[in-house]
């Protein structure tokens, strides 16, 4: 959270679409060695979740008419939920997601974590980078580093750690570019279920 904060304020506050933009492009090109080490139980989390927040950014940006952006992200977010997909032993990717809340609400939500009424496409990124967090959660042990077989090396640890990391913060990143309140109280909130 701390990262995603420092990086939008280093730039003056919201970063450039493009460039935030561009950071989960590359993020998501870099998902390799998290995909290796993740169970299938996470994976299938981390898969369905990219793979919704493609779709969902998707359906917006077909009611817009200057989305391009929107489907550049949408894109991103598919591309990870693929790379995700391809080192688990099942595909957990539906194509299609229920569009009543989204359709109802497609310019502002109210975040049932918290509260904050904030643009739906920052919502979306941030229900992204909560789920990853929680992905993040369950694999981590107390020392705070991904669990993975005996086998990896210490190589393989950083690389997956790194690469959930990175796209976490993008997605935070995005979050805030998109109109999410760049506050600690705001973003270390997590949904009550």
């Amino acid at each position: 959270m701390h990262a995603a904060q420092a990086l939008t304020a280093s730039q003056g506050g919201q970063t450039n679409r493009q460039t935030a933009t561009l950071r989960l492009v590359q993020a998501a090109q870099r998902l390799d060695p998290l995909a290796k080490a993740l169970p299938v139980e996470l994976a299938d989390q981390a898969i369905t979740s990219e793979d919704r927040s493609g779709f969902e950014l998707s359906v917006l940006a077909a009611r817009k008419t200057d989305a391009a952006w929107m489907l550049t992200l949408a894109d991103a977010h598919t591309a990870a939920a693929q790379i995700l997909a391809g080192h688990s032993k099942h595909d957990p990717r539906q194509g299609v997601y229920p569009t009543t809340d989204l359709l109802a609400h497609p310019d502002e939500s109210t975040d049932p974590a918290n509260g904050i009424q904030t643009p739906t496409p920052a919502l979306i990124e941030m229900d992204t980078a909560r789920s990853l967090l929680a992905v993040g959660r369950k694999l981590n042990g107390s020392s705070g580093t991904i669990r993975t077989d005996v086998s990896q090396n210490a190589k393989s640890h950083q690389e997956a750690t790194s690469a959930l990391i990175d796209m976490v913060v993008a997605h935070l990143s995005m979050a805030m570019n998109l109109g999410y309140p760049a506050t600690s109280s705001a973003l270390l909130q997590t949904p009550k279920h």
